[in-house]
């Protein structure tokens, strides 16, 4: 938005040549442009503090809001399909609610020096390391239906590409709760408890639950279950799908589709006949050379 700020002899128009009457009319639009101006950089330093994910002092915070327009991807549709009863012809399909996907963020995770690991670990002289982060938007259901079950997969067309990690993982909650994660040496995600400093590459999630499970850990195909609890439905809002990436060294590019399928329930008390809702599959490309190390 242009304010542009309207001639002086619109604004005043002095009675006499008075030296002080012309001081005056000089001072009422300087303090108008000030005041407008502070008012356009309070309005966007809003906009920025509620972009979904925010980055402080070497922590990632993840929260659930909008996404900003520069981090869409596509919004694709949930729907059900329903036979009509006496014809043999393909169901039709029900729109029931949409699904955002958001851009992609990919960092390379360099080898760690000196690591004395006693357990298992990609052999770093074959094997890549990639931190990747995909936000999605689940939109609202239609009016009175709620998500009784979510889930979000992503399958990889390279078999050697897999999942050596993922978050959010192992959640069961009634409440949102906050949880941070660090690297560890091994390369997995370590759970971090209270405010410790000094720690790098820290990931937080503002809000998370009621209950999610991770599965495909070691696979090419990996997915996260939202599941309600008893009188508990699942938010809509913005997620996250997190992945320690594990490919072979030298991999540039990695091809694949994401998918989504939802439980919809008539009704936030009881389970009964809830419908089921699917997208079609959305083609994702993501380009390892161009990933920038993470911090060590």
């Amino acid at each position: 938005m242009k304010i542009e700020s309207a001639p002086l002899h619109r604004l005043y128009k002095p009675e006499s040549n008075n030296s002080s009457s012309m001081r005056t009319s000089i001072k009422i639009p300087n303090y108008f442009r000030l005041r407008v101006m502070a008012l356009i950089l309070y309005i966007t330093a809003s906009i920025i503090f509620t972009y979904a994910s925010v980055a402080l002092a070497g922590e990632l915070v993840l929260r659930d809001r909008p996404l900003a327009e520069t981090e869409k991807l596509m919004t694709i549709d949930l729907f059900s399909e329903e036979k009509i009863m006496g014809q043999e012809n393909a169901p039709i399909k029900v729109l029931e609610s949409q699904v955002t996907i958001g851009k992609e963020y990919i960092s390379f995770i360099p080898p760690q020096k000196n690591n004395t690991a006693t357990i298992i670990i990609p052999d770093r002289n074959k094997r890549d390391l990639y931190l990747i982060r995909i936000p999605f938007t689940i939109h609202e259901p239609a009016k009175n239906k709620y998500y009784q079950k979510v889930r979000f997969q992503i399958e990889l067309d390279n078999r050697d590409a897999i999942a050596f990690d993922l978050l959010p993982k192992n959640v069961n909650s009634k409440e949102n709760v906050m949880k941070s994660y660090t690297i560890s040496p091994q390369f997995k995600f370590r759970g971090i408890e209270g405010t410790l400093g000094g720690i790098t590459n820290k990931i937080s999630f503002e809000s998370l639950h009621p209950v999610i499970s991770a599965f495909g850990e070691g696979e090419n195909l990996f997915y996260w279950i939202y599941e309600s609890q008893k009188e508990q439905t699942i938010s809509p809002g913005t997620k996250y799908a997190i992945i320690i990436l594990d490919v072979s060294r030298g991999t540039k590019t990695i091809t694949g589709n994401i998918f989504c399928e939802a439980l919809i329930s008539q009704n936030i008390i009881s389970d009964l006949l809830p419908k089921k809702a699917k997208t079609n599959h959305y083609p994702i490309k993501w380009n390892l050379n161009e990933a920038k190390p993470l911090p060590q």
